[in-house]
């Protein structure tokens, strides 16, 4: 039976151990907790926040309940049942590997040519994976005088143990909007510095319009085409806005959320991109023979979902099965702000500049019970060819997030939008919304 050796312990890395465990010896290294970024410092914490955040303005808009605007939430409290959540999926993560009979390998590991060093311990194997994820990238062009209030990244800021009254954040991707929403809703005033001039810039414009427009009645500031260039020690920011020197207001804490970079295990010979990610074809193979990569550590974007869908690939090239390569239009981009925002497919842009014909059907939420029920307000775009295939979707609104999933496996199947009025959508839900879309504007 031949040995594979797997370098990190995240999604990407305990899937593909889960995938192999029953064709082969799998040893998985990983050097901090099992689960990686996305279980224990990432998606996990961050939508059990988010998930709290939704609760609070549920009850904070509902007129039946009179509840004050700040000083509901006990965070202390809260972080305590948020360790407790991670440690039971962890733990339920580690069991089925064992149960599987991986074994695993505590320790920061290195390469050493083809084999895998652990404290002066070496492993052989028949094939090594690089699932090493990634790592918050460090902004050496911001000083800061005054560190104590600052989180250099969102791993730091999950230890908090009091609400800050008045927060910055300097990026607006994923991570920053997401916390942007949390920390508006759970009292703090939030102020976004943003150095380009739109937040999530993968995302179409029209939906980052409406986005922003929504962050903003909110009460949270975003100040684009913002250069920080210096935290100071009273708690103020220094920064450059369309080429003139700025100072903000006072804030009592700072979070950097201005990216990741990857994670690349020491001694790694193997050929790096451009942007420092590790180079694979469409099987996961690196430069270096028996050596593969998948996850964060291969480059953008940086999704969870994707590197287990990695994971599962990988495993059936390894196993010597003919499979597709990753479809890059198939990933979800998911979003989970207040409102959430999702995508998949293509865009209107983008299929303009490739001289695609295509068609696009729009409907909000209010044509739907559970919406009005509910309060919600949102819209959800379809894209189709003339084959009446879906080519792109995108949703603004409450559940975006499990809605893009169900459009996701159509869209991989190839449905078109005269099938999908087969399809019998249970009532009242925000999922008959498809049915809605096909059969008043199809």
């Amino acid at each position: 039976m031949k040995t594979v050796l797997i370098i990190g312990g995240g999604v990407a890395g305990y899937s593909l151990a889960i995938e192999l465990c029953k064709s082969f010896r799998v040893k998985i290294f990983e050097n901090k907790l099992i689960g990686g970024t996305c279980l224990n410092t990432g998606c996990i914490p961050t939508n059990f926040f988010t998930s709290k955040r939704d609760l609070i303005s549920s009850v904070k808009t509902s007129s039946l309940f009179n509840i004050p605007e700040q000083g509901i939430v006990d965070l202390k409290k809260l972080k305590t049942e948020k360790d407790e959540k991670i440690k039971k999926i962890r733990d339920s993560v580690i069991s089925g590997l064992k149960k599987g009979g991986v074994e695993i390998i505590d320790g920061e590991a290195k390469l050493s040519g083809t084999k895998v060093i652990v404290d002066s311990v070496s492993f052989d194997g028949d094939i090594i994976v690089i699932a090493s994820g990634s790592i918050p990238a460090n902004n050496t062009e911001i000083e800061a005088d005054n560190k104590k209030i600052v989180s250099k990244s969102s791993d730091e800021f999950f230890n908090l143990e009091e609400f800050p009254e008045h927060l910055a954040i300097i990026g607006a991707g994923y991570i920053g909007l997401e916390f942007a929403t949390v920390y508006n809703e759970f009292g703090s005033k939030v102020t976004i510095f943003e150095k380009s001039n739109s937040v999530l810039n993968d995302f179409e414009a029209s939906t980052i319009k409406s986005l922003e427009a929504r962050l903003k009645q909110q009460g949270i500031e975003i100040i684009k085409n913002a250069l920080v260039k210096k935290i100071n020690f009273d708690g103020t920011i220094e920064f450059e806005l369309n080429s003139k020197h700025s100072i903000s207001n006072i804030f009592s804490h700072i979070l950097f959320s201005t990216g990741r970079k990857p994670n690349i295990p020491e001694g790694l010979n193997a050929d790096l991109s451009e942007k420092g990610f590790v180079k694979v074809n469409e099987k996961f193979k690196t430069s270096i023979e028996n050596i593969y990569a998948i996850g964060d550590v291969i480059g953008t974007p940086f999704f969870a979902h994707r590197a287990g869908h990695q994971a599962y690939l990988l495993s059936r090239i390894i196993k010597g099965e003919t499979v597709k390569s990753e479809n890059l239009s198939l990933i979800p981009h998911v979003v989970f702000t207040h409102p959430e925002i999702a995508k998949i497919g293509f865009t209107e842009e983008e299929l303009k500049i490739n001289n695609t014909d295509f068609e696009v059907y729009k409907i909000p939420y209010g044509v739907l019970g559970k919406s009005v029920i509910l309060d919600e307000t949102g819209q959800i775009k379809l894209i189709i060819d003339k084959r009446r295939i879906i080519l792109g979707c995108v949703v603004i609104g409450k559940y975006a997030s499990e809605l893009i999933g169900l459009i996701s496996a159509l869209m991989s199947k190839g449905i078109t939008i005269d099938e999908m009025k087969e399809i019998t959508f249970p009532h009242p839900t925000f999922c008959e919304i498809f049915g809605e879309i096909v059969r008043r504007c199809c």
